[in-house]
């Protein structure tokens, strides 16, 4: 809910520029709590006939990507033992 907030504020600032929502695709996004579908819209500004996408921008969010403190959880079990045990281990332990 907070990344749909945040989404929401950035991209409502960049409208007040002139841009205007063209597309709202949604983008997978991996936390340390699960993965989450979040809206990433696609703004365009016609007199500069460019497009920008604000929630990769402004939050660093991007289709695929993992958040900080999944990547720094993965990597600390993974300095421990094989990524893919690594990747067990630590499904394992978040179903706890």
């Amino acid at each position: 809910m907070l990344l749909t907030m945040l989404t929401i504020q950035v991209t409502n600032q960049i409208k007040k520029t002139g841009w205007k929502i063209q597309r709202r695709p949604q983008i997978k996004y991996t936390t340390i709590l699960g993965e989450l579908k979040i809206e990433s819209p696609y703004l365009w500004k016609k007199k500069l006939k460019k497009g920008m996408r604000p929630v990769a921008e402004f939050l660093g969010i991007t289709h695929g990507k993992h958040s900080v403190g999944l990547t720094r959880a993965l990597a600390d079990f993974g300095a421990e033992e094989s990524f893919h045990q690594a990747s067990l281990r630590f499904q394992e332990h978040v179903r706890l």
